[in-house]
């Protein structure tokens, strides 16, 4: 898995559990996402403003089929893009600022999904 739409999470059984017991970050440099139109597709980098890196809200789980146990795997949230980011791509990643992340463990979690306030500056990858 590598994304999770944090708006139906709770409601999925492959996440439920996950958010009351496998909250992460994921740190990164930035993220990519494609250009949704026009052709050829386009590549854009998105990161912080002045900061070298960011973190994801993440999911982490065990999975586990008839035969044995998978490993651990992980999913980055999302959400609705903001206008940062909306006339490349309509989703983006929950990026958490350094000041939220004992709100992403705790019980009042959810007010982090709405990324309306996190502004990404792009770059054009060739």
């Amino acid at each position: 898995m590598i994304n999770a739409r944090s708006e139906t999470a709770a409601n999925l059984p492959t996440w439920r559990g996950a958010l009351q017991t496998g909250r992460c970050l994921i740190g990164s440099g930035g993220f990519f996402e494609w250009e949704k139109s026009g052709r050829p597709k386009r590549k854009y980098l998105f990161s912080l403003p002045g900061e070298s890196y960011l973190f994801m809200d993440g999911l982490h789980r065990d999975f586990s089929e008839p035969g044995g146990v998978w490993p651990r795997r992980f999913a980055i949230l999302t959400t609705e893009a903001n206008s940062s980011i909306a006339s490349i791509h309509n989703r983006m990643p929950v990026v958490v600022r350094t000041l939220e992340f004992v709100r992403w463990f705790s019980e009042d979690f959810g007010a982090i999904f709405d990324r309306q306030d996190v502004v990404c500056q792009s770059q054009q990858m060739t």
